[in-house]
């Protein structure tokens, strides 16, 4: 429970919940956190999976990026660190949301489904902003 509230504290302040979309029209979750020190990034990859690559430099300063992007981990990291959120909380919450709606699997989705799915991304891209 500590190390869960310390990483959710830590998402909060450094992290990201992303939904993109791809090429053929479909969306996607992403979560990210970016940090100078690997060693935190490593605690949530060790937890959640994902990757860490070295993203650019600054400063002469080397900066780290964990990324996990597949569905089930990105659900269950937000479902675990959700409790201790609060900058992201919304966010966490609505994306929850989105990936609870179903998905089209290469078939037609209907009005009314893609109409909900695309106002809960507009709302989760809406919490990016300030």
């Amino acid at each position: 429970r500590a190390k869960l509230a310390y990483l959710s504290g830590f998402f909060d302040g450094e992290g990201s919940i992303l939904v993109s979309e791809k090429g053929n029209g479909s969306h996607s979750l992403q979560l990210a956190v970016v940090n100078a020190v690997q060693t935190p990034l490593k605690v949530f990859q060790k937890l959640f999976g994902g990757t860490i690559r070295q993203q650019w430099r600054r400063h002469n300063r080397v900066i780290f990026q964990w990324n996990l992007y597949a569905v089930e981990p990105c659900q269950k990291a937000l479902r675990l660190l959700l409790p201790w959120l609060t900058v992201k909380h919304r966010t966490a919450k609505l994306a929850l949301k989105w990936r609870h709606l179903p998905a089209s699997n290469g078939h037609k989705m209907s009005r009314k489904l893609k109409q909900q799915r695309t106002m809960l991304i507009r709302k989760i891209r809406a919490t990016y902003k300030p």
